[in-house]
C-alpha cells in the first residue's frame, strides 16, 4: 500500500499521480511527436488540460523523443511592457525563445554538438527591436535553422483564450499558421477553453488560423479512466468500492477528475 497521497488537489498533475486518460495521451503523443500535428486542446477548467500537456513536455525534456525539444508558455504571464517597446504579443515571442533557449541548454545533444547558426539566430532575435521588420522573421528563423539541423519542436501555450486581448490583427494568428508549415518542424498545442474559431477575431481571408489544426476536446473521465481509478484504489490503498459506492461517487464526481480526486 501506498504511504502517501497521489490525488492531488488545486495543483496540476504528473508523474504517478496522472491518474486515468491513457487514451488521450497515446493520441497526443501520435498527433504531436510522431505525426508532428498541431492541436487545440480544449476543455472547460480543471479538466486536466495543463496536466497533460505538462506530461508530455516532461516527456520531450527528459529526452524520450529523439531530436525533440518542448518548450511550455502560459501566455497569462505575458504583459504589455512599454518601457521596452514591448506588447503583450512581443512578450509572449520572447517568452518563447526564451524558454527555447533554456531547453537547448539543457539537452545533452545540443551541447556536445552546439550549432553556431541556431544561436546566431536567436541572437538575433533576441536583438530585434519588436518594432522592425526583422523581429517577426527572425523569430521564424530560429524554428528553420532547428528544422535544418533535424530538430523538432513541441509548443504549448496554455490559457490561449487570453489570445483574444492582445492578438491585435490577423496578422499575429498568421504568424503560428505559417510555424505550423512541415518545414519549420513545429508541432503547436494551443489550450483552451473555447474554440479558437470563437478566439480568433473575425477575418475576411478565406485562410483562417483555426481551420490549420485538429480539434480534442477533453470532456473529462469516461468508463476507461474510472476503471483506471478504481483499480489504483484498490492496488495502491486497499480500498475496493463496491457497486453503490462507485454510482454514488460517480454521481457526484460527473466526468471531473478535480472532483474524483477530491
Amino acid at each position: 500500500m501506498k504511504d502517501h497521497n497521489l490525488f492531488v488537489v488545486g495543483r496540476t498533475v504528473q508523474g504517478e499521480s496522472q491518474i486515468g486518460y491513457a487514451r488521450v495521451l497515446e493520441n497526443l503523443r501520435d498527433l504531436l511527436l510522431r505525426s508532428q500535428n498541431s492541436v487545440s486542446l480544449m476543455g472547460l477548467h480543471r479538466m486536466g488540460k495543463t496536466s497533460l500537456m505538462l506530461t508530455l513536455d516532461a516527456e520531450v525534456k527528459a529526452g524520450k523523443y529523439d531530436k525533440f525539444l518542448s518548450v511550455f508558455v502560459d501566455i497569462n504571464e505575458c504583459r504589455d511592457l512599454p518601457q521596452e517597446g514591448r506588447t503583450a504579443y512581443d512578450d509572449m515571442l520572447f517568452q518563447i525563445v526564451h524558454e527555447l533557449k533554456r531547453s537547448l541548454r539543457r539537452c545533452p545533444d545540443f551541447r556536445d554538438r552546439p550549432q553556431a547558426e541556431v544561436w546566431q539566430c536567436i541572437a538575433d532575435f533576441m536583438a530585434a527591436s519588436p518594432q522592425s521588420m526583422l523581429f517577426r522573421s527572425s523569430f521564424k528563423d530560429v524554428f528553420e535553422a532547428l528544422a535544418f539541423d533535424g530538430w523538432h519542436v513541441l509548443l504549448t501555450l496554455d490559457e490561449f483564450d487570453r489570445a483574444q486581448d492582445f492578438f491585435l490583427s490577423n496578422a499575429d494568428f498568421e504568424l503560428f499558421r505559417t510555424l505550423g508549415r512541415p518545414e519549420y518542424q513545429l508541432s503547436m498545442v494551443f489550450i483552451s477553453r473555447r474554440q479558437l474559431s470563437r478566439i480568433e477575431m473575425g477575418n475576411c481571408n478565406n485562410s483562417t488560423f483555426f481551420s490549420s489544426v485538429t480539434s480534442i476536446i477533453l470532456k473529462g473521465f469516461g468508463a476507461e479512466d474510472c476503471a483506471a481509478y478504481y483499480q489504483l484504489l484498490q492496488d495502491d490503498y486497499a480500498l475496493d468500492l463496491s457497486l453503490a459506492e462507485r454510482k454514488k461517487l460517480e454521481y457526484y464526481a460527473g466526468t471531473s477528475p478535480y472532483l474524483y480526486s477530491i
